[in-house]
């Protein structure tokens, strides 16, 4: 369903922002208030504050840089994404590139060899840096679309809350 500041459905959703992707259900999207896009009915991805996913999230969280076209495969990126679960809400936040999940969160760092690392806790929060340049607003138009930031997201950092956060880590002892 629509609303002029919010949208929201209980199924189940699959969404990408850059390379991380993932999928969840009780989708609700909050949208900033834009005179000109209320005038014409709709919404666009620019006016997006937040998406929260209520349950059943599940997300793959890309840790390195993007693959460089042309670069050596020795130079390419080779680490795998994380997989994040939770049992609880998901939220991004659009204009802060944050992320959080909350209760029984575990998260999986698959190994090229043997077993994967892995991290549990009860709140996990992820801070992305945009690699694109900040787009330039012209006075009296309307902001431009984040499709750009959001395609150059990179994790700049995590933090595990709870009690216990517990880290497995066999290749490391």
């Amino acid at each position: 369903e629509m609303h002029k500041e919010r949208v929201w459905t209980p199924h189940p959703v699959q969404f990408r922002f850059g390379r991380n992707h993932g999928s969840g259900r009780d989708m609700e999207i909050q949208l900033t208030a834009d005179e000109e896009t209320e005038a014409r009915g709709g919404f666009r991805a620019g006016t997006m504050r937040t998406l929260q996913l209520k349950r059943d999230v599940k997300m793959q969280l890309a840790t390195s840089a993007a693959a460089r076209p042309g670069a050596p495969p020795a130079q390419q990126p080779t680490d795998p994404p994380l997989d994040v679960t939770c049992q609880g809400m998901f939220q991004f936040d659009m204009q802060n590139y944050g992320a959080s999940f909350h209760q029984e969160v575990n998260v999986l760092r698959p190994n090229l060899v043997g077993e994967a690392d892995q991290l549990n806790c009860e709140i996990l929060t992820v801070l992305f840096d945009s690699r694109a340049p900040k787009p330039t607003v012209t006075p009296g138009a309307p902001p431009p679309a984040g499709g750009a930031q959001l395609s150059s997201l990179q994790v700049r950092m995590i933090q595990a809350r709870g009690n216990p956060v517990t880290l497995r880590s066999p290749r490391q002892g």
